[in-house]
Order: structure tokens, then C-alpha cells, then sequence
């Protein structure tokens, strides 16, 4: 089966790649009104491209576009038409932090400083109360969705997971005040079944997912089991996991639901493990890619819970329609379980 699973990532890096515009972005998603994703997508997907062998030109042209299309207030955004926001900015914070440090760049002094002006322009987006990071900052640009009673402005655990994660790769000594206060704000919002909801998501999986990589890593043993307990018991028996609202399985979330268990070294034999990779190797297109469903949100700006009932009718919620974040989180997942079982013969080469 690894040599299977290694098959897969390889033909995965290669959709991925073959997709990458000249200038070294990708776009997805589609949201009416906004369009495609160019930024947000991009940081994503290179940072789930830049953990494998031999991508290294695809990884460098994605950052230097990054870099190009920063906006001018500083950070990133949806797209470099939109406004800004925590959730990109730390996407790109996260892959810059990574990719340095793979390649021994931080011991030069000028990358050490990007790289900490740009988390410390993603501190900013803290919220001082409640520890929890925003997505937009109130007030921005005058725009109805970032008033400062918009629900697009508060604190999000998703958001502060990402950040969190970010801050961590980056540095935890040099950002130990913002980590600590967005553990606290996580643990404190975790649901008492062991999942923590998301409001840009139509599934509390991402969130979930997010958060216990962050609190693993903080040693916060005990909300992550609770979590993973939270997942093995919606999994959906020899496939993987669904949005919680039908008993069918997605490959992101099955990908994201995978990489969760295998937080923990003695889950990679279990049934859920076993199913859930099987089940990712026999639904990969020819193409390398994986089909998703609608799995991003979008709500009205005046709807605090959007994940409860009715609410879901005030939502828009859209497909990567080019499969690649999809496939981005589907291979990440696969190349966690090749590590965690000590196997990456790095054979494949997509240079």
C-alpha cells in the first residue's frame, strides 16, 4: 500500500504543478461576486507542495509572486483585489516560515526580518479580549463587511488556528504572547463533544483540524484526543468523512480527518487510518486530482452562527472548482501517513 500512496502523491504534486500559471499562482474557488481565489490559494497550496522532494522551482515561483502582490498596507488577501485578511496573511506567514527554514535561509539576517514584519503585521490582527484572531479589521475600508458589528470581524477559531500554526513555524520565542493567548481562546471555544466550529467552513472538520495540529504541538494532549474521539465517531465505516450533514465521504475532510489521527503515532493502524487511506488511493482521478462538493462558506455578514439551521440559508457555499486545494490537502495528508510510517523513497520527480 505505501508504494501505492507514494504513486498517488507523485501524481497529485504533478496535476498540481501542471496547473500553476507561468507567473506562479493558482486560483480556486469561485465566489460570485468576488471571483477566484489568487493569494489565499496559492500560500495553501505551496506550503502542502514545498514538505515534498524535487518542487522546489514551483515552491520559489509561488513565493516570489507572493511577495510581488503583497499588498501595500501589507499582508494578503482572497485575491490581490480584495481587502486584506489574517486567514491569507498567515497562509503565506506559515509557507515563508517553512520554506526558510528547509533552506538554511534564516541564517541570513534580511529573510529573518521579512519574515518577522510579516508575522508581526499578522499579530495585528489579534484580538486583545478574547485572544482569537479576526479575519478582516473592522473599519478597514469603510465596506459594510468589515463594520465593526459584522461577524466577518470577530474572533475565529479557524483563523486563530491558522495563525497559531503560522506563529509556530515562524518563531514560538519570538511570538509567545500571541500563541499563548490563542491557545486559551481555543480551548476555551472547543465544544464539549470535542469539535470547535467554523465559520467560513461548511463543516467543522478544517477547523478541528487546524486547531489540534496547533495544540499538539503546545503539548495540549487532552483537547486533541477529545477532538480525534470527536471525528473517529462521525467517520463514515470503509471510506472516510463527510460534512456531517450526509453520510458521504469528501476527500477534504477524509484528507483533513487523516492527518488529525495521525497527530498521535499509535492511530496509524487503526481501521479509521486504513479505510480512510484506501479509500483516498481508489477515488484519485487519472489526472492526479480528487473530486470535492461545496465545502467553503460564505455567510451574510450579520450572521454570527451560520453553521446553526437555519442560518445555512443565509450561506453561500462553493466548490474549489478546479480541484486543487482539494488535492493540495488530500496529498498533504497521504505524505503525513507516508512519514509517520517511515517510508518516502522520494522516487518521484516533477522538476
Amino acid at each position: 500500500m505505501l508504494n501505492a500512496v507514494e504513486l498517488a502523491i507523485g501524481k497529485a504534486s504533478n496535476f498540481i504543478i501542471s496547473n500553476q500559471s507561468d507567473e506562479g499562482y493558482w486560483l480556486d474557488f469561485y465566489i460570485p461576486g468576488m471571483g477566484k481565489s489568487s493569494q489565499w490559494v496559492t500560500a495553501y497550496i505551496a506550503y502542502s507542495l514545498s514538505r515534498l522532494p524535487n518542487t522546489d522551482k514551483s515552491v520559489q515561483k509561488a513565493i516570489v509572486w507572493l511577495l510581488h502582490t503583497k499588498f501595500s498596507s501589507g499582508g494578503w488577501g482572497y485575491h490581490q483585489n480584495c481587502l486584506p485578511d489574517a486567514d491569507s496573511t498567515a497562509n503565506v506567514v506559515r509557507l515563508l516560515a517553512y520554506y526558510f527554514k528547509k533552506e538554511n535561509l534564516l541564517t541570513q539576517e534580511n529573510f529573518v526580518f521579512y519574515l518577522h514584519e510579516f508575522a508581526d503585521l499578522l499579530a495585528s490582527y489579534q484580538d486583545r479580549n478574547t485572544g482569537g484572531f479576526l479575519t478582516y479589521l473592522p473599519g478597514s475600508n469603510g465596506k459594510y463587511h468589515t463594520m465593526p458589528d459584522s461577524a466577518w470581524c470577530i474572533s475565529e477559531p479557524s483563523i486563530t488556528a491558522m495563525a497559531g500554526n503560522a506563529f509556530l513555524t515562524a518563531g514560538p520565542e519570538w511570538f509567545e504572547q500571541e500563541i499563548s493567548k490563542a491557545r486559551e481562546f481555543l480551548i476555551s471555544r472547543q465544544n464539549s463533544a470535542g469539535y470547535w466550529d467554523s465559520y467560513w467552513w461548511d463543516c467543522r472538520i478544517y477547523g478541528t483540524s487546524l486547531a489540534c495540529n496547533f495544540l499538539k504541538q503546545l503539548g495540549e494532549i487532552d483537547p486533541v484526543k477529545k477532538a480525534i474521539s470527536w471525528l473517529k465517531s462521525i467517520f463514515v465505516p470503509s471510506k472516510g468523512w463527510g460534512n456531517g450533514y450526509e453520510a458521504v465521504p469528501y476527500p477534504f475532510y477524509t484528507a483533513l480527518s487523516l492527518s488529525s489521527l495521525l497527530l498521535f503515532e499509535n492511530n496509524i493502524h487503526s481501521r479509521e487510518v486504513k479505510d480512510s487511506v484506501l479509500w483516498l488511493i481508489e477515488n484519485q482521478n487519472e489526472d492526479g486530482s480528487w473530486f470535492s462538493k461545496p465545502i467553503l462558506r460564505v455567510p451574510d455578514p450579520q450572521v454570527r452562527e451560520p453553521w446553526v439551521g437555519s442560518n445555512r440559508e443565509k450561506c453561500e457555499v462553493v466548490t474549489d472548482v478546479n480541484l486543487l486545494f482539494t488535492t493540495a490537502t488530500v496529498m498533504g495528508a497521504l505524505y503525513d501517513f507516508l512519514n509517520l510510517s517511515g517510508y518516502y523513497s522520494g522516487s518521484a520527480s516533477h522538476e
